[in-house]
């Protein structure tokens, strides 16, 4: 089974360790191996496959808290951050003020 990691345990107070999945399931100190995208953590003798990928998870708890956390963050679904027409140059000019290599530095 494989459950996905909760980004934000770390910075959750009443969490130990390197985290936990969106379950609940605890990830206590570093993973014990890596099998590709999939980090492996040995919790309470039982082998926790790990991944930051939701597409990947297949715990229906993980799946069900995260899309719970994901609609409460973003309500409307993804939007966009900003827009820009490819036909216009004052609007691809803004786009690399805004994107350029030297910003994103």
């Amino acid at each position: 089974m494989i459950h996905i990691r909760n980004g934000r345990a770390g910075s959750h107070d009443r969490t130990s360790g390197s985290g936990a999945t969106w379950c609940g399931k605890k990830l206590l100190g570093a993973p014990v191996r890596s099998d590709g995208d999939i980090e492996v953590f040995v919790s309470y003798g039982s082998e926790l496959r790990v991944t930051m990928a939701p597409a990947e998870g297949t715990c229906t708890g993980c799946k069900a808290a995260f899309d719970i956390a994901y609609n409460a963050a973003f309500p409307n679904g993804m939007q966009p951050i900003a827009t820009f027409r490819l036909d216009n140059l004052d609007d691809m000019a803004k786009a690399r003020g805004l994107l350029g290599r030297a910003i994103l530095k």
